[in-house]
C-alpha cells in the first residue's frame, strides 16, 4: 500500500510522457491492492519464479557502462590574461566524443579545472570593467554638467539678444501709421505664398508696392546692426543611452542541455529507420553505438557554438562587462555540458503509423492495460477521470461508463503474450518480448512498453500510446494510438 501512495504522490507532480508510465503503474497498483484485499487473482498464468531472468528486467544483462567521474571540490586559480582575446585562447579545448564518453580522470581535471580558471578571470575582469565603466561614467557626468552649464549661459545670452532685437523693432514699428503696418503685414504674407520669381514679377509688375517696401526697407535694415544670434548646443542636456544587442549571450541562453540533446539525436534516428524503407543498416549500427553516436555529434556542437560565441564576443566592446560576464556564462554551460547525464533510453526503431487519435479532456487519460494482449485484434480502449476514477469503454464510436465494480479485461482471461527471444534470419539479431513484465527489448537496446503485441516468424508488431500536448491551456488533449512493426 505504501508503493501505491509513492506513485499517486509522483503522479501528481509528473506531466507528459512520464504522467502515461505513472498512470500505468498506477492502475496496476490500485488492481494489485484491490485483489490483495479481494482475494482475487491478476489473471497472470506465470509464475515469476520459474521465469528467466532475462524476461524480467528489460535491462537484464545489456551493456552497462560508466563514466570515470572528476570533480573539481576546491577554489581554481584564475588564468593569467590582461585582454578579452588572450582571455578566449586560454579556454580548454572540447573534448572529442570518446573523451566526452570515456573520460579519464586526468582528461577531466584539464577540460574543468581549465574552464573553472577561464571562469574566474572573467569574473575579475567584470568587476574591473564595471569600475573602469563607472569612472568613466562620472568623468562623463562632470564634462556634462560643464557643458550644461555654457549652454545656459549661451541661452540667457540668445534671450538678451532676441529681447534687444525684439524692443527695437517694436520701436521702429511704432513710428509707422496703422495703415501702413497693416499693409506692410498683408504684403508680407502675400509674398511669403509667392515663390522668388513669383515675386520679382509681381513688384515688377506693381512699382507702388515696391516703392512702399523701399520706403521702409532702409528703416528695418537697421536691426542688422544687432548682434548675430548665437546658437545653444543643448545636446549636453541629452539623457547618455548605451543599447547595444548581445548575441552572445543569446547563443549561449538558447543551447541545449545534454539530455535535451540526447532526446534529439533519438528522434533523428527514429525518424531516419521509420523513411528507410527497409534500408536500414546504417542506421541500426548508429543506434548499436549510440552513446558513441551521440557523445560524438556533442562534441561537434560544442565545437561549433564556442566558435560561433567567440567570433561575436570579438566584435563587441571590450569595456563593456556584459563581454566577461558572457564569457562566465559560456564557461559555466561547458562544465555543465561535459559532467551532464549521458544516461539516456536508447532510440526505438520501427516502421511507425499513427492508427487512430481521440481528444480527451484533461483529467481524462487513456488506460494502458497491465499485461500485453495475445492479439491485436483484441484491444479494448478504455479511459479513466483522475477526479473521480470513472472507467469508460469505447465502442460503436461513443464512451459508455463502466460499472464500480467492474474489472478490466486483463485481469480476467484475456492471456499474456509469451516469453520470448526473436532472432533475426541471419542469426546476428535478437530481440526480447516479456509478457511476463511487459516490455520489448530491440536489438539495438531499445526499450518498449507496448499496449498490445503479436508475432510472426521474425516480425514484432506493437501498439503504443503517445500523448500530445495541448497548444492551448484548456484545450482537448490529443492521443494517439500508434501501429509499430520491426522485423528482426
Amino acid at each position: 500500500m505504501k508503493k501505491l501512495f509513492v506513485i499517486t504522490a509522483a503522479l501528481i507532480v509528473a506531466g507528459g510522457a512520464q504522467a502515461q508510465i505513472l498512470d500505468r503503474l498506477l492502475d496496476k497498483a490500485a488492481e494489485k491492492v484491490v485483489n490483495k484485499a479481494t482475494g482475487k487473482s491478476s489473471g497472470s498464468n506465470n509464475s515469476k519464479q520459474n521465469v528467466d531472468p532475462i524476461f524480467l528486467s528489460p535491462y537484464y544483462e545489456s551493456e552497462s557502462e560508466e563514466r570515470e567521474l572528476f570533480y573539481v571540490d576546491s577554489d581554481v586559480a584564475p588564468v593569467a590574461a590582461g585582454d578579452l582575446k588572450t582571455l578566449l585562447s586560454k579556454m580548454p579545448a572540447i573534448p572529442s566524443g570518446s573523451e566526452i564518453w570515456h573520460p579519464t580522470k586526468a582528461t577531466m581535471k584539464n577540460y574543468l579545472t581549465g574552464m573553472r580558471a577561464v571562469s574566474a578571470r572573467a569574473v575579475l575582469m567584470q568587476s574591473d570593467a564595471e569600475s573602469a565603466s563607472q569612472k568613466r561614467y562620472a568623468e562623463g557626468a562632470q564634462a556634462r554638467y560643464a557643458a550644461q552649464q555654457k549652454a545656459q549661459q549661451q541661452a540667457v545670452g540668445r534671450a538678451q539678444q532676441a529681447q534687444a532685437y525684439g524692443a527695437k523693432a517694436m520701436e521702429m514699428m511704432s513710428q509707422m501709421p496703422e495703415k501702413d503696418m497693416q499693409h506692410l503685414m498683408e504684403l508680407g504674407e502675400k509674398l511669403e505664398n509667392m515663390s522668388d520669381k513669383q515675386a520679382e514679377a509681381y513688384l515688377k509688375a506693381h512699382p507702388e508696392e515696391m516703392k512702399f517696401i523701399q520706403k521702409y526697407g532702409a528703416m528695418f535694415g537697421q536691426l542688422g546692426t544687432i548682434p548675430a544670434v548665437e546658437p545653444v548646443d543643448m545636446s549636453a542636456f541629452d539623457t547618455p543611452m548605451s543599447i547595444s544587442e548581445d548575441k552572445a549571450i543569446d547563443m549561449i541562453n538558447s543551447a541545449p542541455k545534454l539530455s535535451d540533446f540526447v532526446q534529439q539525436e533519438a528522434k533523428k534516428l527514429e525518424d531516419e529507420f521509420n523513411r528507410a524503407n527497409g534500408n536500414t543498416q546504417a542506421v541500426s549500427e548508429k543506434a548499436k553505438n549510440f552513446k558513441q553516436h551521440v557523445t560524438n555529434a556533442w562534441s561537434r556542437y560544442l565545437t561549433e557554438l564556442v566558435g560561433k560565441v567567440k567570433a561575436e564576443l570579438l566584435t563587441m566592446d571590450a569595456n563593456n562587462p556584459a563581454v566577461y560576464e558572457d564569457v562566465a556564462n559560456l564557461c559555466d554551460y561547458l562544465v555543465d555540458a561535459y559532467e551532464g547525464n549521458l544516461d539516456a533510453d536508447m532510440p526505438v526503431l520501427c516502421q511507425s503509423e499513427v492508427t487512430r487519435q481521440i481528444k480527451l479532456n484533461e483529467q481524462e487519460y487513456l488506460v494502458r492495460p497491465e499485461n500485453f494482449l495475445s492479439s491485436l485484434s483484441g484491444l479494448e480502449l478504455y479511459k479513466r477521470n483522475r477526479e473521480t476514477g470513472n472507467l469508460f469503454r469505447f465502442n460503436a464510436g461513443k464512451w459508455t461508463r463502466m460499472p464500480d465494480d467492474f474489472v478490466l479485461d486483463y485481469e480476467g482471461e484475456v492471456v499474456a503474450a509469451e516469453n520470448r527471444i526473436i532472432t533475426s534470419a541471419d542469426g546476428k539479431n535478437k530481440a526480447v518480448v516479456s509478457g511476463t513484465a511487459g516490455f520489448i527489448r530491440l536489438p539495438e537496446g531499445g526499450i518498449v512498453y507496448p499496449i498490445a503485441v503479436e508475432v510472426t516468424g521474425n516480425t514484432i508488431r506493437w501498439y503504443d500510446f503517445k500523448y500530445i500536448e495541448p497548444e492551448r491551456p484548456g484545450d482537448m488533449v490529443t492521443w494517439q494510438i500508434v501501429e509499430c512493426s520491426r522485423t528482426i
